[in-house]
């Protein structure tokens, strides 16, 4: 049986405070397993995908999202998934982006993500969450997720993709072990 993220989070912050290292609270996501999976995908930092112990990933990809809506996109999304932490301020798409995992420039009503290469970005359940909200004014495109497996091994992926229908997943989460994007959001 594969570990949830929640038990392979624990076992990452006690692995290394046995071993000497200062692990911040606030940068692993640990989640109580008697949890449904709705409740788990309430975001509760949006810095988990920046510092901290985790699973790499890398996101790429391209999505339709009309230069129109982007003002409506930045500040739904700022108050579901940015915590207001002033280290990491956010003042567009872009800078959403980068705190969940990607490098973000637009052509006209095309955004195009890279990964992040000069970083360590983490996935989380924000991060997935984050990307199942897009739908809301994504109606046109596709975004990969390449990352660790459960064994620290590269070579798990998924992906996202988007219509006027919503959003479905293709392939398995490595991080949570799910078939299906967040729920909540239109899928």
């Amino acid at each position: 049986m594969a570990q949830s993220g929640s038990v392979r989070a624990r076992r990452s912050r006690s692995n290394l405070a046995s071993r000497g290292f200062a692990v911040a609270q606030a940068t692993i996501r640990e989640w109580p397993l008697n949890l449904s999976v709705a409740d788990r995908w309430q975001p509760q930092t949006s810095c988990a995908s920046v510092v901290g112990v985790g699973f790499r990933v890398e996101i790429a990809g391209r999505i339709k999202l009309r230069s129109d809506a982007e003002s409506e996109s930045l500040e739904t999304l700022k108050r579901r998934f940015w915590d207001g932490d002033p280290i990491f301020p956010v003042d567009s798409l872009a800078d959403l982006f980068i705190l969940y995992a990607a490098r973000a420039s637009r052509q006209g009503d095309w955004i195009t993500l890279e990964p992040i290469l000069d970083g360590d970005p983490k996935m989380s359940f924000s991060t997935s969450a984050f990307y199942s909200a897009l739908c809301e004014w994504v109606d046109d495109g596709r975004i990969d997720f390449n990352g660790e497996t459960g064994n620290g091994d590269e070579g798990s992926s998924w992906s996202y993709m988007y219509s006027a229908n919503g959003v479905s997943q293709v392939g398995e989460n490595f991080y949570d072990d799910s078939t299906a994007p967040a729920p909540g959001y239109r899928e």
